[in-house]
C-alpha cells in the first residue's frame, strides 16, 4: 500500500496528498508533518517494514471539508486520492487514484456567497503585451482579453480589482516583474508546464469545447495571447478536475474600456466594497445599497459598483427599470419575497456539473426554478430591461415536475447511502424497500412458526454483524432441536443455529440493502445528468434573476433613503443640488448637511477647497465621487437633483496611510499615486486630491501642490478636479488661472468655541483651527494658552522667528529649563500636520503630562459646539 502511495505522490509532488484508507484520509511523510502543524492534528506513524516507520496524520473522511479550506488559506493545494473500488470486492490491493486537485481557484468549499472566486491565467509576449483569461469555476463565467504594453495599467488594475485567488503562469517565467512582491502576495501563483502554452493547442482546445469551426463568434479571433491564456486555463482545469466541466459558459471578451475606470486606490479611498477600518463591508457603498436577497444578486452588485457604465443608453435602461420598480411598491415587495426563495442556482449548477453536488442541490434547484417561474405572474413590466428579464425566464416545468416526483423533501447530504428517491418514482426501488421494510414482519412470523414446530417456547431469532441472522435455543431445550437446524455457535447457556430458509432470507435482505443504495445512487446520477441538459437555460435565467435582484435593491435603497433619478449627458458638467454622502448619512444619528456641487471643464474646472480640520472637506469630495459612481451604475442618487456629464475615469488621492509594509513612506506613496493620476488623465476624468504635499516640509509641500493645480488648470484635457488643501496661499490661484474656483467649509467662530457648519460655499479659509482641535482632545489649558501665544507670534512675523522665551518666575538660586512639550511645540510645522497626526501627538502629550503629575489629571472644561453633536472627520 505504501508503494502505491509513493507512486501516486510522485505524480503530484507539489500538493498535499489525501490518501483514502477506509474512513480516513491519511497523509504520510512530509505531508503528514505539514498537516499536523497547520491543522493541529495528531502526528502518528505507520510501520512499513521491520524497524521502519513513517510519519502519518489522518483526517476523518466525513470531516474533510472542515480541514481543506484551512490548508488552502495557508497557500497549500490538496489532491484527493480515492478508493476506486469497493474494498470488500477488491482482489488484492484496492485501486486508488487522484480524482481531484483542490486549489484556491478551483475550490468549492466555504466560498463567500457574495463574491466571485476567479482563477486566472496570464501570458506575456515581449512583442505584443499581455493575455488575460479568468474563470469562476463555481458559476462557469469565462472571460478573456489581450492588452498591449501601453495599456499595462488597465491590465494590472483588472487583476487588482477582480476577486482573483489564483493565477496560472508558465513554469519558470515571471510575467509580473514590473509588480512589487507584496502585490503578488494577494494571489496564489501556480506554475504550469510550458507545453500547454501553445497557440495551436489552445485554439483547438477552445474549438473542441464549444464545437465550433473558428473563434469569430467570441470576438477573440486574431487575439493570440487571449487564445493561449484561455486554452491554458482549460488545460489546468482538466488537470485539477480530471475533466472540463460542462457548465463553463461561452467565453466573453473582458473589455474594461467599456466601463468607468476606478483604479484600485480610488476604490479603497472611496470605500466602495471594503472599509479601511477593518476591511469589512460595513460603512461602504456596497453595504449601504445592498438590499439584494440572492447570492447571485450580491455578486453582480459588487461587479456593477466596480465597473460603472459609460454608455448613456445602457445607464438609462437600468434607471428605467429602477424607476418602474420604485413606482410599483406592492409588486416590488412580491418580487422581493419571491426572490428570497431563489437559491444560488449559478453555483448549484456548478457543483452538479463538477460531480460534487448532492440531492439537496437538486432540491434547491427545483425550488429556485419554481420561484423564478412564479416571478412572471407578478406583473407585466414596461421597461426594456425588465421585459428582457421576463422573456429570459423560460418554462422549466418538465424539469421541476421530474425533480418534484423524484427527490424526497429532506434528502441526506450523502448520495451513496440511500434515502434520496421518493416512494412511487421507481418500481424496483419500491420493491427493494418493501423487502427491507417487511423484513421484521417476516422474522416475527418465522420465529412463531419455529416455536410452534419445535415446541420451544423460549426460541428466538436474532441478528449480529458477525454471524448474521440465527436461531438461539437454550441448552435445556436442545433435545427438541429438529434435524434441519445447522449449528453455528455454542454459548455457555445456549446454542445458535441457522436453517436454509433463514439463510436464504438473510442473503435476500442484505443484498436488497446494498442493491437499494446502488440503485438510488444510479437514479440520482441520471437526475443530475438530466438537469445538466438544462444548464445553458438555467444559467441564462440565473443571470437575469441576478440583474432583477440588483435593480430591486437599487429601488429599495432609493425608496428608504430618498434618492432621486439622475440625468446623464455627453457634456462635461457635474451639477448636484443638495447632495449627500450615501454612507455617512445612514450612520449619523443626526441630519446630514447637504451640499451643492458644480464642475465643468471651463470656468469651474478645479474646485480648490480650504477649511479647518474635521470640517468635512474629505467627506464632501468622497460624496461627489460616490454620487457619480452611483449614477453611472444605474442607481438613483442621494441628492435633490443631479446631472452627470459622463466620467470615464475616477482617481482619488485621499488619506495619509503609511505603507511601512511596502517599505514606502506616506509621502512616497502619495507622489507615486499623484504621478499615476496625472499620467492617465482624459477629458472625462474626475480627479480628487486631498492634502497633496502634506507629508513633507511646508514649502516643499506647498510648492508641489501649487505646481499641480497650475498643471491641471493648464492641461489640454482640463480634467474636472476637486482639490482640498491646508495651504491657504493657493487661494490666490483663482485670480491667476482660468477654471480655478475657491470654496471653503463654513465655520462659525465665537469667543470660546468654534461651530463647524459642514456647508461648502464660495470663498477661502485662512485658519486651520488646529489648536481648537487640541482643546477638544483634552490638552491641558496651560499648553493650549502657550500654543495660542506662539501662533499669534508666528502669524505676526514674516520671517517666522523663534518665539520669545517665557519669563521664568522662580527663585534665582535655581535654573530651570522650559517643559519639553513647549520645546516640541516650537519646532512643529503645523502646516504639514494631518488631523490624525495632530491627535496622536496631543494624545502623547496628555499621557506624558499625566505621568509627570502622578495622577489622571483634569480634562479641559471646553465644550464643543457644532451643527450636530456627533462629530464628522474630514
Amino acid at each position: 500500500m505504501i508503494e502505491q502511495y509513493r507512486r501516486i505522490k510522485k505524480k503530484y509532488p507539489d500538493v498535499l496528498l489525501l490518501f483514502r484508507l477506509g474512513d480516513f484520509y491519511e497523509l504520510f511523510q512530509d505531508d503528514a508533518y505539514i498537516a499536523s502543524r497547520e491543522l493541529q492534528i495528531a502526528l502518528t506513524s505507520r510501520e512499513v517494514s521491520k524497524n521502519n516507520r513513517i510519519p502519518m496524520a489522518g483526517i476523518p473522511y466525513h470531516a474533510v471539508e472542515n480541514y481543506i479550506p484551512k490548508l488552502l488559506e495557508k497557500g497549500y493545494k490538496v489532491a484527493i486520492c480515492e478508493q476506486l473500488e469497493d474494498p470488500k470486492l477488491a482482489k488484492g490491493l484496492v485501486k486508488r487514484d487522484v480524482v481531484k486537485i483542490i486549489t484556491p481557484g478551483t475550490n468549492f468549499i466555504s466560498l463567500d456567497a457574495e463574491s466571485n472566486n476567479y482563477i486566472a491565467c496570464v501570458v506575456r509576449d515581449e512583442k505584443i503585451g499581455f493575455g488575460l483569461s479568468f474563470i469562476d469555476l463555481s458559476t462557469g463565467e469565462f472571460y478573456t482579453n489581450q492588452f498591449l504594453f501601453k495599456d499595462w495599467m488597465i491590465f494590472l488594475e483588472g487583476l487588482l480589482k477582480l476577486p482573483i485567488s489564483e493565477i496560472v503562469v508558465k513554469r519558470g517565467e515571471n510575467p509580473f516583474d514590473f509588480v512589487e512582491d507584496e502585490t503578488l502576495n494577494r494571489w496564489t501563483i501556480s506554475e504550469f508546464d510550458s507545453e500547454f502554452f501553445d497557440y495551436d493547442l489552445s485554439y483547438n482546445r477552445l474549438l473542441e469545447l464549444y464545437s465550433v469551426q473558428n473563434l469569430v463568434p467570441f470576438g477573440i479571433e486574431g487575439l493570440p495571447l487571449s487564445v493561449i491564456a484561455s486554452g491554458v486555463l482549460l488545460a489546468y482545469l482538466e488537470y485539477t478536475q480530471k475533466n472540463i466541466p460542462k457548465h463553463i459558459m461561452p467565453i466573453r471578451l473582458y473589455n474594461p474600456f467599456r466601463y468607468m475606470l476606478i483604479d484600485h486606490r480610488a476604490g479603497e479611498n472611496l470605500e466602495l466594497l471594503r472599509n479601511t477600518l477593518d476591511r469589512s463591508t460595513r460603512f461602504t457603498l456596497y453595504g449601504t445599497i445592498n438590499y439584494t436577497v440572492t447570492p447571485m444578486g450580491a455578486r453582480l452588485l459588487k461587479n456593477w459598483i466596480s465597473y460603472p457604465l459609460i454608455d448613456i443608453e445602457a445607464i438609462n435602461e437600468r434607471l428605467d427599470g429602477v424607476e418602474e420598480l420604485l413606482g410599483s411598491y406592492l409588486e416590488m415587495e412580491k418580487i422581493r419575497e419571491c426572490l428570497k426563495n431563489v437559491g444560488d442556482f449559478e453555483r448549484i449548477v456548478g457543483r452538479l456539473s463538477c460531480g460534487i453536488g448532492n440531492a439537496r442541490d437538486l432540491l434547491a434547484l427545483k425550488n429556485s426554478l419554481k420561484s423564478a417561474m412564479n416571478l412572471k405572474g407578478i406583473f407585466e413590466p414596461r421597461s426594456k430591461i425588465l421585459k428582457d428579464i421576463w422573456d429570459s425566464i423560460i418554462d422549466f416545468s418538465p424539469l421541476v415536475d421530474l425533480l418534484e416526483r423524484a427527490i424526497v423533501d429532506d434528502p441526506p447530504v450523502t448520495v451513496t447511502e440511500g434515502g434520496i428517491i421518493k416512494d412511487g418514482f421507481d418500481p424496483e426501488i419500491d420493491q427493494l424497500r418493501d423487502i427491507l421494510h417487511n423484513s421484521n414482519k417476516w422474522l416475527l412470523q418465522f420465529e412463531n412458526k419455529e416455536k410452534e414446530r419445535t415446541g420451544i417456547k423460549s426460541l428466538k431469532v436474532s441478528y449480529n454483524k458477525v454471524f448474521g441472522y440465527y436461531i438461539e435455543v437454550t441448552k435445556a431445550n436442545l433435545h427438541l432441536v429438529p434435524d434441519d437446524y445447522i449449528r453455528k455457535q455454542t454459548l455457555v447457556n445456549a446454542e445458535r443455529f441457522i436453517t436454509e430458509e433463514l439463510k436464504s432470507f438473510e442473503e435476500k435482505i442484505l443484498g436488497a440493502d446494498e442493491k437499494l443504495k446502488a440503485l438510488e445512487y444510479e437514479t440520482f446520477v441520471k437526475l443530475r445528468d438530466t438537469a445538466g441538459k438544462w444548464v445553458k437555460d438555467i444559467q441564462k435565467t440565473a443571470s437575469s434573476i441576478a440583474t432583477l435582484d440588483v435593480l430591486q435593491s437599487f429601488a429599495y435603497a432609493s425608496r428608504i433613503n430618498n434618492y432621486t433619478r439622475p440625468t446623464l449627458g455627453d457634456d462635461f458638467k457635474i451639477e448636484i443640488k443638495n447632495g449627500r454622502h450615501p454612507v455617512l448619512e445612514r450612520s449619523l444619528e443626526h441630519t446630514f448637511i447637504p451640499n451643492d456641487t458644480y464642475l465643468d471643464t471651463d470656468e469651474y474646472q478645479v474646485i480648490l477647497i480650504t477649511g479647518p480640520n474635521m470640517a468635512g472637506k474629505s467627506t464632501y469630495m468622497r460624496q461627489v465621487g460616490l454620487i457619480v459612481i452611483m449614477a453611472q451604475m444605474g442607481c438613483f442618487v442621494p441628492a435633490e437633483k443631479a446631472h452627470i456629464g459622463i466620467v470615464d475615469k475616477i482617481f482619488a488621492r485621499i488619506g495619509a496611510q503609511d505603507y511601512l509594509s511596502l517599505h514606502q513612506s506616506t509621502f512616497m506613496v502619495e507622489m507615486e499615486e499623484t504621478a499615476r493620476i496625472i499620467n492617465n488623465i482624459t477629458p472625462r476624468s474626475l480627479l480628487i486630491f486631498d492634502e497633496v504635499g502634506r507629508g513633507t516640509s511646508t514649502y516643499d509641500g506647498m510648492s508641489l501642490a501649487w505646481a499641480l493645480v497650475e498643471y491641471l488648470a493648464n492641461h489640454k484635457d482640463r480634467p474636472r478636479t476637486l482639490f482640498a488643501t491646508h495651504y491657504h496661499e493657493l487661494t490666490t490661484l483663482e485670480e491667476q488661472l482660468r477654471g480655478v474656483k475657491n470654496y471653503t467649509v463654513a465655520v462659525e467662530e465665537k469667543e470660546d468655541y468654534v461651530t463647524f457648519l459642514y456647508k461648502v460655499k464660495r470663498g477661502s479659509a485662512d485658519k486651520s483651527y488646529g489648536i481648537y482641535v487640541a482643546k477638544l482632545a483634552g490638552i491641558p489649558q496651560t499648553i493650549i494658552s502657550r500654543a495660542e501665544e506662539i501662533l499669534k507670534m508666528l502669524e505676526g512675523s514674516e520671517e517666522k522667528k523663534s518665539p520669545p522665551k517665557r519669563k521664568v518666575i522662580q527663585p534665582p538660586l535655581f535654573a530651570i529649563v522650559e517643559h519639553p512639550i513647549i520645546e516640541e511645540l516650537k519646532n512643529i510645522d503645523v502646516d504639514i500636520l494631518s488631523p490624525i497626526d495632530a491627535l496622536l501627538k496631543i494624545s502623547e502629550w496628555v499621557k506624558r503630562i499625566k505621568e509627570e503629575s502622578g495622577g489622571k489629571g483634569k480634562k479641559a472644561s471646553t465644550k464643543r459646539h457644532s451643527a450636530y453633536s456627533s462629530g464628522r472627520g474630514s
